[in-house]
């Protein structure tokens, strides 16, 4: 996987406890890997639309999976911060709450 050719994006994932503080942290990936351009872009998909053509994968889920299974009901809910969009899809914020997030910040900061 590459860094996405289109539009770079970041995740946080921030879980308090009174033992620490732990941060997940993933950006949006592809596998279009030899093209200099977004296959999305050349065929005019529209903004959610044919990740199927670059084999994208989202920040936040990339994000999500590296939380560890029964991390959140050890440490509590999770906030996670996106950098680089202006919106989680539906399968990013399933991910992001099976993770134990249940507090969704865009930051309007580039990834």
């Amino acid at each position: 996987m590459i860094p996405c050719l289109k539009q770079r994006t970041r995740c946080e994932i921030w879980f308090a406890s009174p033992g620490g503080t732990y941060m997940f942290e993933a950006t949006n990936e592809c596998a279009a890997d030899g093209c200099d351009e977004c296959p999305r872009v050349t065929a005019g998909s529209k903004t959610g639309e044919d990740y199927h053509l670059c084999g994208s994968t989202h920040a936040e889920a990339n994000a999500a999976a590296k939380v560890h299974p029964g991390f959140n009901s050890e440490y509590g809910p999770g906030t996670a911060y996106l950098y680089g969009h202006d919106w989680f899809c539906r399968d990013c914020q399933h991910a992001l709450t099976a993770a134990g997030v249940t507090t969704f910040v865009i930051t309007g900061r580039p990834a």
